[in-house]
């Protein structure tokens, strides 16, 4: 079993589709995973076509101290039949003032989640874009860290502070998790993208991931639809990174594939799944029996009357009567 959090205090650098996609490869290839939703906005949910406003339990119920916990299992959504959801709302940004003065408050989410890691193969915690009661909570509760990092100024250096945060949990409560640092966003190669990849290589050593994932449009579209990349086109190139990703990563956390990835000219061969039938894009309204009807016949135009005074009607009376008179002649 692999737990791993998605961190970096920088936002925008591809943490959140990260966290679904890479979930969904190793689904994908049968192996049970579990996402756990930590960032307030809830994007996690929202790329998996949740609503987490209207479900009854989220991950803020579990975590908070004031609301009486329904249990881990009940706060679970399930995506697919390899597939599970802890998903997160607004709710969740009160949690750090209500664990104010609490004692061991940085690992209430480990203590909770331990119970359950021999029960998935993987465990993804999306973290929020800061270094908060949140995102230690999660680094607390995980033996991996993956670092997504975009090729920006202000995003190496917030790999710098969490380095920094990392080594201060280290000396506080003696727990090193392992990092893994990647690139994500990657444009067109170019001499500046290549003398950061060369620094990262410098500096993290083993820890540094040899694949970039490639910005796409079609991830962006695959977001907006609910429904990660994996799932919606095998050959668009961010679903052939995150398969690369899903393999690399997975090697170094002692798994091997079980489904190959093929890559012919950018296409990915991999049978499709029974559950990406289960995944639903879009929910097509049911045609009610007015609509049918509407459907069937089409609306009448009804013509207008025209109402003829009596000079009108004398004038074309007259009319025919020359029109006759001149036949008869």
């Amino acid at each position: 079993m692999a737990s791993i959090a998605i961190v970096n205090h920088k936002g925008g650098c591809g943490k959140t589709t990260t966290a679904i996609n890479l979930a969904a490869a190793y689904a994908r290839q049968r192996r049970k995973v579990l996402v756990i939703d930590m960032d307030p906005q809830g994007h996690v949910s929202m790329g998996l076509n949740i609503d987490s406003k209207k479900l009854p339990y989220t991950i803020y119920d579990v975590l908070s101290p004031v609301k009486k916990n329904p249990g881990f299992k009940k706060a679970i959504v399930r995506i697919t039949p390899f597939l599970d959801l802890i998903p997160a709302n607004v709710k969740l940004s009160a949690l750090e003032q209500q664990l104010s003065g609490t004692s061991g408050r940085d690992s209430i989410l480990r203590d909770i989640l331990n119970p359950f890691l021999t029960k998935y193969d993987f465990i993804f915690i999306d973290c929020p874009p800061n270094l908060g009661l949140l995102s230690i909570n999660a680094i607390m509760a995980v033996d991996n860290i993956l670092i997504p990092v975009e090729s920006s100024k202000y995003c190496l250096e917030g790999v710098s502070d969490l380095t920094a945060t990392l080594e201060m949990i280290d000396k506080k409560a003696g727990h090193k998790p392992r990092r893994f640092i990647f690139n994500t966003l990657a444009q067109e190669k170019s001499d500046y993208e290549s003398k950061v990849v060369k620094n990262l290589k410098k500096k993290y050593g083993k820890a540094y991931l040899k694949t970039r994932i490639r910005e796409s449009v079609r991830i962006k579209e695959a977001s907006f639809l609910g429904k990660p990349i994996v799932y919606m086109d095998l050959k668009d190139n961010g679903a052939v990174d995150y398969y690369t990703l899903s393999e690399i990563l997975g090697k170094k956390l002692g798994f091997t594939p079980i489904t190959r990835i093929n890559q012919i000219k950018g296409a990915v061969k991999v049978k499709p799944l029974a559950e990406e039938k289960i995944l639903k894009i879009v929910k097509k309204p049911k045609m009610t029996k007015t609509m049918v009807r509407k459907v069937a016949k089409p609306a009448k135009t009804t013509k207008k009357k025209t109402i003829l005074s009596p000079i009108s009607i004398r004038k074309k009376t007259a009319v025919k009567a020359k029109q006759r008179v001149l036949k008869a002649a």
